[in-house]
């Protein structure tokens, strides 16, 4: 499973992931993931994707390879039980059984329909 993540993680630009995982540094501030305000949470997926939208829009970047690799992110949020979107919204344990699940399939179908690398960064 861990393979599925890594390439999912490898569909993401690399500023995106930047900004979403120096903006989370702020998660230290708390003691446990569960005081880690839901906004919070939000803000930072929220941040990581304007971003990320941003920069394909001034790189010039194809609407395809941009929409999937912004899919490719918020799976990728939705994933982390403790630090992400699932966690924020207090959704229960199972949906992220369901988004590895989406995640596979996504994945698999990516390929099919998309022959370039998703996280070229401009």
């Amino acid at each position: 499973m861990s393979d599925y993540f890594n390439t999912l993680r490898n569909a993401v630009p690399a500023r995106t992931m930047a900004v979403y995982t120096s903006a989370s540094a702020l998660y230290s501030l708390f003691a446990k993931p569960t005081d880690i305000p839901a906004w919070l949470i939000i803000l930072i997926c929220a941040l990581a994707l304007t971003v990320h939208i941003v920069v394909g829009i001034v790189t010039r970047r194809g609407a395809l390879p941009l929409v999937l690799s912004a899919v490719a992110f918020l799976l990728m949020a939705f994933a982390q039980p403790f630090y992400g979107l699932t966690a924020a919204l207090g959704l229960p344990n199972m949906v992220c059984l369901a988004v590895a699940a989406v995640t596979i399939a996504f994945l698999s179908i990516v390929p099919a329909i998309f022959k370039g690398q998703l996280a070229q960064d401009g």
